[in-house]
C-alpha cells in the first residue's frame, strides 16, 4: 500500500509538472470556413471603376494533436511553440490574414491578425449583402501620402495604397471589402463581388 501511495505521489507531480495533455485543434475548424482554393480568383467591385480581379493564396496550418507536443515542462521555446499554428490567406494586393491557434498555456485560443505591424484591428458593423454584418477592420490610422503604408508600397501602382480591410469570420472567412487611397486623398471602395 506504501509503494502505492509514493507511486502515485510521484506520477501526480511528475504530469502536474509536465501539464500533459493533447492538444485541442481548433484551428482545422477554422479551417473549413475558407471557402476558397488556393490561386483562387476572387472579384471586387467598385461603384465608379468596375471591377478587379484579386487572387487568394491558401496556406493551412495543421496541429499536430500528439500527447507529447501537449506538454510543456520546459522553457525551450520549441516546447512553448507545440499546439500552435498558422494559416494564412494572402491576397494578390499584398494584404495577409492571418488565423493562428495559441498554445496550451493559451487555452489554444483562435485568434486574426494582420501579417504587418502596422495594421491596427478592430470590430465593425458594415453593410454586406444588403445587411448589417460584423466585421474586422484591419486599417492604419495614417495613409496619407507617405505615411507607413505607402513607404511599404504594397500594390505595384504607386499611385494608391490599401486601406481598411474588413474581414467576416463568424461562418466564414473572407475579405469582403477593402478601400484604396490615392495620391490626391481620393479613396474608392472595393466590395467583393458574388
Amino acid at each position: 500500500m506504501k509503494k502505492l501511495i509514493i507511486i502515485s505521489i510521484i506520477s501526480f507531480i511528475v504530469f502536474y509538472g509536465c501539464k500533459c495533455k493533447h492538444c485541442q485543434d481548433n484551428l482545422s475548424k477554422e479551417n473549413n470556413k475558407i471557402p476558397y482554393n488556393n490561386g483562387q480568383v476572387v472579384i471586387f467591385e467598385n461603384e465608379t471603376i468596375g471591377i478587379m480581379n484579386d487572387t487568394v493564396f491558401i496556406e493551412l496550418g495543421e496541429i499536430n494533436t500528439e500527447a507529447a507536443f501537449g506538454c510543456m515542462h520546459s522553457n525551450d521555446p520549441i516546447i512553448y511553440e507545440y499546439c500552435s499554428a498558422a494559416s494564412l490567406l494572402k491576397y494578390s494586393n499584398n494584404f495577409v490574414f492571418g488565423i493562428r491557434q495559441l498554445t496550451n498555456e493559451d487555452n489554444n485560443q483562435i485568434i486574426y491578425y494582420s501579417y504587418y505591424n502596422f495594421f491596427n484591428k478592430k470590430s465593425e458593423t458594415i453593410i454586406y449583402n444588403k445587411k448589417s454584418t460584423k466585421a474586422l477592420c484591419f486599417y492604419s490610422n495614417v495613409d496619407t501620402v507617405g505615411s507607413e503604408i505607402w513607404n511599404y508600397t504594397m500594390s505595384k501602382d504607386s499611385t494608391f495604397a490599401y486601406n481598411n480591410f474588413y474581414f467576416i469570420t463568424d461562418t466564414v472567412i473572407k475579405l469582403i471589402q477593402y478601400t484604396t487611397v490615392y495620391k490626391d486623398g481620393t479613396r474608392r471602395i472595393w466590395r467583393l463581388k458574388e
